[in-house]
């Protein structure tokens, strides 16, 4: 009886880890930017002061494959100058809503008066990018999200950087997906790398 457990015990086992193997092998969920392959902005706001704080959005987030994933954190990626991201917040798409997306305001995200919420304890996205960017069905544009991020710039005439470096959590780790949309704040005219797209 005992060389029967062990044997059935040896053989579990192994198939539990062929079953994580194949698992770690599988496609894996991405958190991606919404729109086509390649898709990249760049927004640079004028007239924004030291110290104050600039809230911008109209990123639209989703995944490569149905699933769930929760957002731990935002930075400016690879930043030229002081500039940093002081809070963070998603809302369901606002387009389906008849509403307009965040665009730019000198102001923080609570400030906004809006149904996105920095305080919120979960910041997930589970919805599924639409295999025609272009011309999405309502089902799968309902449950794409749109990210808002409140920046500062601490010191200089102007800080930025070409994309957005969010840290999130999938299937028990921890990734960084590297999201095309720039952003740089300038006390006046911006320079000319404020409007140079990402490229990987």
């Amino acid at each position: 009886m005992r060389t029967r457990a062990t044997v059935r015990l040896a053989s579990m086992t192994v198939a539990a880890l062929a079953a994580i193997s194949l698992a770690a092998c599988g496609p894996s969920t991405d958190l991606r930017m919404a729109g086509a392959e390649g898709t990249a902005a760049s927004d640079a706001f004028r007239d924004v002061g030291v110290g104050q704080p600039f809230s911008f959005g109209a990123t639209m987030l989703c995944l490569s494959r149905p699933g769930n994933v929760v957002l731990r954190s935002v930075a400016v990626h690879q930043p030229n100058g002081d500039i940093e991201v002081q809070a963070f917040a998603v809302r369901l798409n606002p387009f389906l809503r008849g509403l307009d997306g965040l665009g730019g305001e000198a102001s923080t995200i609570a400030g906004l008066k809006s149904d996105f919420d920095p305080d919120a304890p979960v910041k997930q996205v589970s919805g599924v990018c639409p295999e025609d960017p272009a011309n999405p069905p309502d089902s799968v544009s309902a449950q794409l999200v749109e990210l808002a991020v409140q920046v500062v710039r601490g010191s200089g005439d102007a800080a930025g950087g070409s994309a957005l470096d969010v840290v999130y959590e999938v299937d028990g780790s921890t990734r960084t997906a590297v999201i095309p949309h720039g952003v740089w704040l300038c006390a006046a005219t911006c320079p000319p790398e404020a409007g140079t797209l990402y490229k990987p």
